[in-house]
C-alpha cells in the first residue's frame, strides 16, 4: 500500500512549518510548496520534505504541487488574492484527486467583518465548504470530499 503524501503550504512560516515538521517526525511523506528557495526551504529539505516551488496565484504550479498527494494543508498569507488562490487550489485538488484539505483561516473571518481581509477569508472558506462530491463511475454522488477549516 502506498504511503499517504501530504502537501503543506505555508511551510516556511509558523503554522505550516509546525505541521510539516510534525508529519516528518512521524515518518509521513511530505511535500511543501514554497515561494522561493531560501534557508527555510533548505531546512525543510534537510528534514526530509520534498520541496517544490510555485505561487498560489499560478494555477499550473499549484496543480503540479498537488499532483500525487492525498492530503493538503492550505495556509494563505494575509494578503490580497486569497479568494482566487483558494478557488485555484480547490479546483487543482479536485482535478488530481486530493482526498482531504485542511484550510487555515482566521478567527475574525465573517461575512459581516469590518476588515476586508477577514471578509475575504470568510469568502474563501465558502469555497472549501465541502459541497462538492466525487462522482462514481455510475454518475451518482458518492461520499463528500473531506475538508476542515481551522481558525487561528
Amino acid at each position: 500500500m502506498a504511503q499517504t503524501k501530504f502537501l503543506i503550504t505555508g511551510a516556511t512560516g509558523a503554522t505550516g512549518g509546525d505541521a510539516a515538521r510534525q508529519l516528518l517526525e512521524k515518518d509521513h511523506a511530505v511535500r511543501v510548496l514554497a515561494h522561493r528557495p531560501d534557508e527555510r526551504s533548505e531546512q525543510l529539505q534537510k528534514l526530509g520534505a520534498e520541496v517544490v516551488f510555485g505561487d498560489f496565484l499560478d494555477f499550473d504550479s499549484v496543480r503540479a504541487a498537488l499532483n500525487g498527494v492525498q492530503r493538503a494543508y492550505f495556509c494563505y498569507p494575509i494578503s490580497p488574492g486569497i479568494v482566487q488562490a483558494t478557488a485555484q487550489f480547490a479546483q487543482a485538488a479536485k482535478e488530481v484527486g486530493v482526498e482531504v484539505i485542511v484550510n487555515m483561516s482566521q478567527k475574525s473571518a465573517r461575512s459581516d467583518a469590518k476588515s476586508e481581509a477577514a471578509r475575504q477569508h470568510w469568502l474563501s472558506e465558502r469555497v472549501f465548504d465541502c459541497r462538492t462530491y466525487r462522482r462514481s463511475t455510475s454518475g451518482r454522488r458518492s461520499s463528500p470530499n473531506g475538508c476542515s477549516t481551522s481558525r487561528r
